[in-house]
Formats: C-alpha cells, structure tokens, sequence
C-alpha cells in the first residue's frame, strides 16, 4: 500500500487557490475604490444641481479643449484594451507598446485639460473669483442665473427678464457674487485627474515591468487591473464632461 504524497497534493491545492484568492481580493479593493470614487462624484455633481437653484448662478461654456480630452481619453481607452487582449495571447512586446500608446494618451489628456483651465482664466473663470471677473461675449461665452432666471444684459448692465423698461440694473448686486459655477468646473476637472495620476504611475509600473520581466499571459494581472481601473476613469470623465455640457 502506497503513502500519498501529501506534500505535493498540498501544493497543488493551495498554490492555485491562493493565487485565485489573491487575485479576488485585488479585484474587491479595486471595486470597492471605484465605488468609493463614484460616490464622491455622484455627491458632487448633485451638490452642483442644488447650487444651481440658489440666487446667482453663472452658465459657462465649456472649453473647447475638454472636448479635444475627451477624444483623447477616448482612443486611450481602445489602446488601453488593445494592450489587454494582447497580454491575454501572451504577446508581451505588443503589450508594452499599447501600454507605451496608452501614456503616451494619458499625458496628452492631461495637457488638454491644462489647455482647458488655461481658456477658463482667460474667460474670467478663476477658481476662486465673481462675476465682475468675467469676460467674453453674454449668450454665448456665458450667461448669469437669479433662481433659475436667466438675467438680460444690456450696455454692460443686467436686468430682470420681466423688467422690459430696463428700470433697475442689477450690476451693484450681480457683479460681487462668487463665481461658483466656476470653482465646480476646476473642482470636478482637477480631481478627475488627480484620480488618473494614480493611472499614470501604474502605467509607468506596468511599462518597467514589462521590461524585466513578462506581464502577458497568466501574468497579466496587473494589465487586468490597470485596464479595468482606466477604463472606469475614461467612463468618469465622459460622464463628467456631458454632466458640464448639458446640465451646466
């Protein structure tokens, strides 16, 4: 009667399954900061509908360069699953490169975002600033709110929509208010990117990694997971830009 080798059945059970456990803990604490993060957006982005309501509001035009970020962060969700499905058929030089393309991406849509910022203060969005600092033409680089009202201006001066006689401008009492509509566009963009930094330097991780050793095959873990985690931020941002072009 034989002995079973005890030893080598154990291994066979127990390497598995804790790659398999820790592979399924990665994901959770994935999940659950990709919950987390959408919670805080979500409380922010109602947090701005409710302002909306309140006395002064100012409707801003979004920047042109957002809508160049968001092409860009777009093809950089296709390079990014590009790279995946490479590192699912073993090709690791291929998945290097999609992922070389998909920094390359990324840090493009972090310049257009600073372009994107750089037209705001050009407008008069600061973030922290008031109406007096806006510039551009009114109706079409931006419009100003009372309660869901929006106000005339005419010769530099604002009016009540039904003050057809033009009998009270409203400049003494408009032009202090606080720009918050502003301060919001900074706040939503900035934190967006502030989460995908955090994609950028898994990408650099990722790319040195691939240098020194294979990430593709039952290795690519770490693709898995960077894919999932950029896509969520693709997903965000678009969400975040049609939130502005619509209800802003």
């Amino acid at each position: 009667m034989t002995t079973p080798n005890i030893t080598a059945d154990a291994s066979f059970a127990g390497g598995p399954n804790e790659q398999a456990a820790k592979t399924k803990a990665l994901r959770m604490l994935l999940y659950l900061a990709i919950f987390s993060m959408v919670m805080f957006f979500a409380g922010l982005t109602s947090a701005y509908v409710v302002l909306m309501k309140g006395e002064y509001w100012v409707n801003i035009r979004v920047p042109q360069a957002f809508y160049i970020s968001t092409i860009i962060i777009l093809v950089s969700s296709l390079t990014m699953h590009l790279a995946l499905r490479a590192s699912r058929e073993g090709n690791n030089a291929r998945t290097r490169t999609m992922l070389v393309v998909t920094l390359t991406l990324g840090l493009a849509f972090t310049g257009a975002q600073y372009f994107g910022w750089q037209q705001l203060i050009g407008t008069g969005n600061y973030v922290s600033g008031s109406i007096e600092n806006l510039q551009g033409t009114y109706g079409e680089d931006f419009t100003v709110f009372f309660k869901g009202r929006e106000l005339i201006m005419e010769n530099g001066k604002y009016y009540f929509p039904d003050d057809h006689s033009r009998a009270e401008a409203l400049n003494e009492r408009v032009m202090s208010k606080s720009n918050t509509a502003s301060s919001f566009i900074y706040a939503l963009s900035g934190l967006h990117l502030a989460h995908l930094a955090g994609g950028l330097i898994f990408l650099v991780f990722l790319v040195v990694k691939s240098f020194l050793k294979p990430i593709a095959g039952a290795s690519n873990l770490g693709v898995r997971q960077g894919a999932t985690y950029w896509h969520f931020l693709d997903i965000l941002w678009v969400y975040l830009f049609l939130f502005l072009l619509f209800i802003h």
